[in-house]
């Protein structure tokens, strides 16, 4: 499966990353995907409750076979 950036100028296989979900300074949640040592960051939300329901949304997909995931707007 590839996993598709919120603002899609990123393609990145959900089976060479890791991804975590972070708080920014402004109040905001990031979803990040973890390469090797870069960190690229894939999508911000507004709550730890809506980062954790995209991660959570983004393993089960994996799991079912989808073959891309895009990052929700909001």
């Amino acid at each position: 499966m590839r996993i598709i950036s919120q603002d899609d100028r990123i393609d990145i296989p959900y089976r060479l990353c890791s991804l975590e979900e972070g708080e920014n300074d402004g109040g905001t949640y990031t979803i990040e995907a973890v390469v090797f040592t870069s960190r690229i960051f894939m999508g911000k939300y507004e709550t730890k409750e809506r980062a954790k329901e995209i991660l959570q949304e983004i393993r089960e997909r994996y799991h079912i076979g989808t073959n891309f995931y895009v990052m929700p707007k909001e």
